[in-house]
């Protein structure tokens, strides 16, 4: 699969925009009861460096495909991890404040 430089450029901003709600969501979650999920400080490290990683995309079209792969499955991993927080705090009958 060929991906041009424009269509990496476009996937990551697609990500860029997502993560302010993303760094919402985490930080809501800060005073919400939930298990299963880990520590709520790994959330909010795993954000930290998919910030920089959002960041970080190298000149080199070859690495930044790799890049890209890395970036959207870090994306992907940490919102699933959110999304099951938030649905575990509503079993704890603590919904995060909106």
């Amino acid at each position: 699969m060929t991906i041009s430089r424009m269509e990496i450029n476009e996937r990551r901003d697609i990500i860029i925009c997502a993560l302010p709600e993303l760094g919402r969501r985490i930080f809501l979650l800060h005073w919400a009861t939930y298990a299963g999920y880990g520590f709520h400080y790994d959330m909010e490290r795993k954000f930290g460096k998919l910030l920089h990683k959002a960041n970080d995309l190298n000149n080199s079209h070859a690495l930044s495909i790799k890049q890209l792969m890395v970036l959207e499955t870090a994306y992907d991993d940490l919102m699933n991890e959110v999304k099951g927080a938030e649905k575990s705090a509503k079993i704890f009958h603590h919904k995060p404040a909106a």
